[in-house]
Order: C-alpha cells, then structure tokens, then sequence
C-alpha cells in the first residue's frame, strides 16, 4: 500500500491571507508614527485636547491603516499617498511658520519630524500600490514578501540624516534682540495674558498720544504673537516667556489685536484696543 505524501503549501495565497509587502509595512508604520506625533502634540505641545488634530488628522490616519493590515486591499497604501498630500497642502501656512522660526524648538521639531514622515508614507505608498498592482513577481522572497527596492534603505538614511541635521540646527542657542528692561520693571506693568490660544483681558484702554507699555506673558507651549497693524506693532511672544511690548497709541478710535500664528486668530485670539481721547 503506497502513501501519498502531503504537500504544505509554501505560497501566500495557498497558506493564508496574503501577507502585507515590506513597502506596504512602512506606509502603515509612517501612518501609526504620524499618530504619535499627534498625540506628542496634543499633550506635550499644545497641552490641551484638540478635536480638530484628533479627528481631522489622526481618525483618517487610524483608518487608512487598519484598511491596510485588515484587508490587503492592493489600492489601500494609494489612500494613504492621497491622506499625506492632503495633509501637507492643507497644513502649508503652518508648515512655512514652523519651518521660518527654528528659535521655537517644539513646533519647528514636530514639522520636521512630521514632513520626513510624509515623505516616507508617500514614497512607500507609492512603491506599495505599483507593487500590488504588477502582483507576485521574481522579487518576492520565499515567504511571499516583496522585498524592499535597493534604493528604499539608502531614502531612509538620507532623511534621517536631514531630520537630525535640522533638529540640531533648531537647538542652537539664538541672541534675543528688541527692546528690554529689567525683570522688577516688566514685573510692574500691565499684563496681557495668552493661555489655551486665548488672550486675557480681550479689551484693553489707553489715552490717545501716551506711550504704552505691556508685559505679554505666554502661558501656552506654543508660540504667539502680539501685533496691532495700526501702529506698526509686531512682537514675538515665545512659549512659557514674558516680553514687552511698547508702542504710541497716536489716534483715537477702535483697533484689534491679535496673534498672527497660522489659525490662532481664527481660533478666536483676538482683542480690542481702545484709544479714547
């Protein structure tokens, strides 16, 4: 009596589901880091929960990913190409700010960190999606994984040395400029406040022709801005600082002050100048 050997399949599709390619990996991986990031932001940098981050940003990057490991869809990493452009072109105003003041460690780091993963999640959904779509081929190893392309590991050493290279260049100690007075001095004067992307008070009154003088203290992790376009008036306000603003409220009338940080003054960080008489 003969007996048949038994044969185990070798292949994926014989095997099981069809395991992910190692470029679909990265894209899943580049979109699980960007969740991070997010949730880095929100606690650590903002200090505050943000709807809009959670749901507008990291709710399509949860899902885009959990298409990607749940169902092999060959077209799910092309989902994750267009989320990462969306996010950058949406994100451009932001992006540029963050980018211009390295001096603000813990944006300029976020934006740093947070572009070099998009460009990752776009080369290897990219990559992914022409992979899946020209199917198994003599690059697949004996497990059914497509390797990664030769030039894949040689990206992600070069990007990594950008990120650290600019992470460094952020973390060089800059000379402060404008004027200054004492600590006793700031101490004593008015204060206008910005915590949780809010000035306090929002209404503020000066005589017509006095020189004013403010102590702007920022509460929040992220920077801020003091400007008054009527008077010419433009003054930083780093995260966690006091600084002064002084300037000549020349004409009477009615003006608003607010903070030029992209998408703070329509969060709502505005007030009102009043310059009586």
């Amino acid at each position: 009596m003969s007996t048949q050997p038994v044969v185990t399949p070798n292949t994926p599709h014989l095997a099981g589901r069809k395991p992910l390619t190692a470029l679909s990996q990265w894209t899943v991986a580049a979109l699980a880091a960007l969740i991070l990031m997010l949730i880095d932001l929100q606690v650590g940098i903002v200090g505050q929960f943000s709807p809009p981050l959670a749901l507008v940003l990291g709710l399509p990057a949860l899902a885009v990913a959990v298409l990607l490991l749940a169902t092999r869809w060959r077209w799910a990493p092309l989902l994750a190409v267009l989320y990462w452009i969306l996010l950058v072109v949406v994100n451009v105003p932001y992006i540029r700010h963050d980018l211009a003041h390295p001096e603000y460690f813990n944006p300029f780091a976020f934006t740093v960190i947070v572009l070099v993963l998009a460009v990752v999640g776009l080369v290897a959904g990219v990559g992914a999606t022409i992979q899946n779509y020209r199917g198994p081929r003599a690059a697949e190893t004996d497990n059914g994984r497509r390797r990664l392309p030769a030039w894949f590991r040689p990206l992600l050493w070069s990007l990594a040395g950008l990120c650290l290279g600019a992470l460094l260049v952020g973390a060089l100690p800059r000379a402060t400029s404008g004027a200054t007075v004492s600590a006793g001095t700031l101490a004593a004067l008015p204060t206008l406040t910005a915590a949780q992307i809010r000035f306090a008070p929002t209404e503020l009154r000066v005589k017509a022709g006095e020189i004013v003088a403010l102590r702007l203290e920022n509460r929040d992790n992220t920077p801020h801005s003091f400007n008054i376009d009527a008077f010419n008036v433009h003054i930083e306000m780093p995260p966690g600082e006091s600084s002064l603003a002084l300037f000549k409220a020349s004409t009477p009338g009615i003006y608003t002050f607010y903070c030029d940080v992209p998408g703070h003054r329509e969060a709502g960080m505005v007030g009102t100048l009043i310059v009586e008489p």
